[in-house]
């Protein structure tokens, strides 16, 4: 399913908003790919996937394809 923003639609919504966009990362890139019986199985697997997740966030290949967009902005 799409989302309901892109990293652009949402980067102008908030420049829009007179805001000053700092960054933006992805969210939830590998978790929704993952079995949870493959996480509940491994006692290690849940950090090891947590891991995955936050070294993708903010490669642009991997952010704009995760399922949710976290964007980080700025008030003048």
């Amino acid at each position: 399913m799409p989302r309901r923003f892109t990293r652009e639609t949402i980067t102008a919504l908030l420049t829009g908003a007179g805001l000053t966009v700092t960054s933006t990362q992805g969210v939830r890139v590998f978790a929704d790919l993952v079995p949870g019986r493959l996480i509940d199985g491994d006692p290690g697997a849940a950090d090891a996937l947590s891991d995955l997740e936050t070294a993708a966030a903010a490669h642009p290949a991997l952010r704009d394809i995760a399922t949710q967009i976290h964007a980080l902005a700025t008030a003048p």
